[in-house]
C-alpha cells in the first residue's frame, strides 16, 4: 500500500546513504487511454516527490513503457484491438513531469525481444525519439524530453503535443502503474543483501517490486 511505502521511506531517512528505486509500468492494462496512462505516472511522481522531499530521501525511478508480450493477456488484447502499447512521446510526457522535483528518471527502451509483431512501444520512425530518450538517460537533461514532446509524428501525421502538465484527466485514480514494496519488517519474503533489499508483495493486481538502496 502507499502507507507501507511511506513507512519504508520514513525508515530510510535515518540512513542518508540510502535511496529508493521504484519501477513503473506505463499503460500496464487494457482500457487505459494514453492520456490516462500519462496522468497515472504523473500522480505517482507527485507522490514520490512529496515523500522524498518530506523525508530527505533520494528517489530513483525506472519508467518502463509496456509492450504486448507473446502469451500474455495484453497480447490477446492487442490482437483484438483492445490494447495499444504507449507511444514514446507519451513516455517522454510522463517522465518530463519529474523535472525540478529532484527525482532521477531512467526510461526503459528495451522490449527484450518478447513483443508480438507490432506490439512494441518502439514503432517505425521512432529512431529520433529513441536517440533523444537514450541521451536523456545519460544526461538527465529534461530539455531533451521537451524536444520530444513539442513536435512529434504519429501515423505519419505531424501532431502538436501539449506538455504533460496540461493534459486533461477527469477525476482521480489510484496510481496503478507504481510498483511499490511491502513494509520490510512485515514482509516474510523480504531478501536483504548488503545495503540493498528487494521486497515483493501480491497485494496489488500483479507482483510488485521495489529496490531499496
Amino acid at each position: 500500500t502507499l502507507a507501507a511505502m511511506k513507512k519504508a521511506v520514513e525508515t530510510l531517512c535515518i540512513k542518508p546513504d540510502y535511496s529508493v528505486k521504484c519501477y513503473f509500468m506505463q499503460k500496464p492494462v487494457p482500457g487505459m487511454t494514453d492520456a490516462e496512462a500519462v496522468r497515472d505516472v504523473e500522480q505517482a511522481i507527485d507522490y514520490l516527490g512529496r515523500i522524498g522531499g518530506e523525508y530527505g530521501v533520494k528517489i530513483n525511478i525506472h519508467l518502463n513503457p509496456t509492450y504486448a508480450a507473446d502469451g500474455t493477456p495484453l497480447a490477446e488484447g492487442f490482437k483484438c484491438g483492445d490494447y495499444v502499447p504507449p507511444h514514446l512521446v507519451d513516455v517522454a510526457c510522463a517522465a518530463w513531469h519529474a523535472r525540478a522535483k529532484g527525482i532521477y528518471v531512467f526510461i526503459g527502451l528495451y522490449d527484450e525481444g518478447l513483443a508480438v509483431p507490432g506490439g512494441s512501444f518502439i514503432r517505425e520512425g521512432d529512431e529520433a525519439l529513441v536517440a533523444n530518450l537514450e541521451a536523456f538517460n545519460r544526461t538527465q537533461d529534461f530539455d531533451l524530453l521537451e524536444k520530444c514532446i513539442r513536435w512529434t509524428y504519429r501515423s505519419s501525421n505531424p501532431t502538436r503535443i501539449v506538455l504533460p502538465a496540461r493534459i486533461p484527466f477527469p477525476g482521480t485514480r489510484t496510481c496503478r502503474s507504481l510498483l511499490i514494496c511491502s513494509w520490510v519488517e512485515s514482509a516474510p519474503t523480504a531478501v536483504f543483501a548488503s545495503r540493498r533489499a528487494m521486497c515483493w508483495s501480491r497485494s496489488w493486481w500483479q507482483s510488485c517490486f521495489c529496490w531499496l538502496g
